[in-house]
C-alpha cells in the first residue's frame, strides 16, 4: 500500500481499495522532520530549559539585580529551576536593596532630612528588621499593618553641627528649609537643666504609633507602662525623639497627629518632680509639652475625670539600632 503526506493535520489518507486501517499521518513540523522517534517532546525540551537554567546561576542573579521585587516574584513563578531563586541568599539581598531604595521616599531619612532641615550627617541604612516590621500586622490595631498606623523617622545625634535637643529642634522647626513651618507653642517643664539634658546619644531609626493606644487614656502611669511590657519590643517614646518624629513629618506631609479637639497627649519616658512629661496636642500652632499632669487618673475642680478633655494616654515606639 502507497502513503502519501498531507500537511493538513491528522488527516487519514487512503490511495488503494483495500481493506486494510487507514494510517494516521501527522501534520509536518520541524519537530517532526528533525526528530520523527519523538512523538512529544515538550516534556524533553522543558527539562533541557530547566538544565540550561540551573548551570547558569550567576547571570540570573545579574538579571534580577535590575528587576523591581513583583518582576522578581513572576520569574520566580515561571518554573521550578527560577523558583529555588526566591530562597537564594543573594536574591533575597536584592529585594531587600530594593526594597529599601522604595521606602525612600516614605520614611524620613537622609534625603527627607537634607530637604528640610539640613545635614545630619552619616544616616544607617533602614534594617532588615524595619523592612520586615513595616509589612507585619499592626499590634495595636487590627486589620492593619505597622506601615499604615506609625512613622518611620530617622533620629539624628546632630542636625547642621549642633547637638539635637529641645532647644534646638525648637528653632529648626520653625524655619525648615522646605515645607510646613511649625513650633513648639507651650513648654511646662520647670527645670531647664533637665530639660537641656535630653539629647540624643546614638543616631538610629524609630517607629511611633500614629495615635495613642486604644482605651490606655482611662489608665494611670503604672497601668499603662505594665500593659505597654507585654508587646515585644516597643516602650514609651522619648518626648526628644517623639517630638522630632511628629514635626518631621508634618514638614514633609501636613499631617498632623497627637492632635486637638480633644487634646491627644502622649506620656513619656522622661519625668519632672515626679510626673511623666506628656507631649501633644499637636495642631498648625505647635506642639505642647506639659510635666504638670498626674500619673493617675485625676480629676478638674468640677470633678470631671481628667482624660475626657484631654486624651492623656500612651503612644509607642520602636527602636532600631544598627551594629
Amino acid at each position: 500500500m502507497e502513503c502519501v503526506v498531507d500537511q493538513r493535520p491528522h488527516k487519514r489518507v487512503r490511495t488503494d481499495e483495500s481493506n486494510e486501517p487507514a494510517h494516521t499521518v501527522a501534520p509536518f513540523t520541524l519537530r517532526n522532520f528533525f526528530f520523527p522517534q519523538l512523538k512529544d517532546s515538550s516534556y524533553i525540551l522543558k527539562d533541557v530549559a530547566i538544565g540550561v537554567i540551573s548551570v547558569i546561576p550567576d547571570i540570573w542573579r545579574r538579571i534580577m539585580e535590575f528587576l523591581p521585587n513583583r518582576s522578581i516574584l513572576n520569574l520566580s513563578q515561571t518554573c521550578r529551576a527560577l523558583a529555588n531563586y526566591r530562597t537564594d541568599n543573594q536574591v533575597l539581598q536584592i529585594i531587600l536593596n530594593n526594597r529599601r531604595a522604595e521606602l525612600e521616599d516614605v520614611v524620613f531619612g537622609k534625603k527627607a532630612w537634607n530637604t528640610y532641615f539640613g545635614d545630619v550627617g552619616e544616616v544607617d541604612s533602614i534594617p532588615e528588621e524595619l523592612v520586615r516590621a513595616l509589612e507585619e500586622p499592626c499590634p495595636f490595631t487590627q486589620g492593619k499593618r505597622v506601615k499604615e498606623t506609625h512613622i518611620v523617622c530617622w533620629i539624628p545625634e546632630k542636625i547642621n553641627g549642633t547637638c539635637l535637643s529641645i532647644k534646638s529642634l525648637k528653632q529648626l522647626v520653625t524655619k525648615p528649609l522646605q515645607g510646613n513651618a511649625s513650633e513648639i507653642r507651650r513648654i511646662q517643664w520647670p527645670s531647664k537643666e533637665e530639660r537641656s539634658s535630653v539629647t540624643i546619644t546614638r543616631g538610629h531609626w524609630i517607629l511611633v504609633t500614629k495615635t495613642i493606644l486604644k482605651d490606655s487614656e482611662n489608665q494611670s502611669y503604672d497601668e499603662q507602662k505594665k500593659r505597654l511590657e507585654s508587646y515585644h519590643d516597643y516602650q514609651m517614646p522619648s518626648v526628644l525623639s517623639f517630638s522630632v518624629a511628629l514635626f518631621t513629618h508634618y514638614a514633609r506631609t501636613g499631617e498632623l497627629f497627637y492632635g486637638l479637639h480633644p487634646s491627644i497627649y502622649t506620656r513619656c519616658q522622661e519625668n519632672a518632680d515626679g510626673l511623666a512629661v506628656c507631649a501633644g496636642a499637636f495642631g498648625t500652632i505647635g506642639l505642647c509639652i506639659l510635666s504638670n499632669i498626674s500619673n493617675q487618673v485625676t480629676l478638674d475642680d468640677d470633678g470631671v475625670p481628667l482624660h475626657l478633655k484631654f486624651l492623656i494616654g500612651m503612644g509607642a515606639v520602636r527602636e532600631f539600632y544598627t551594629e
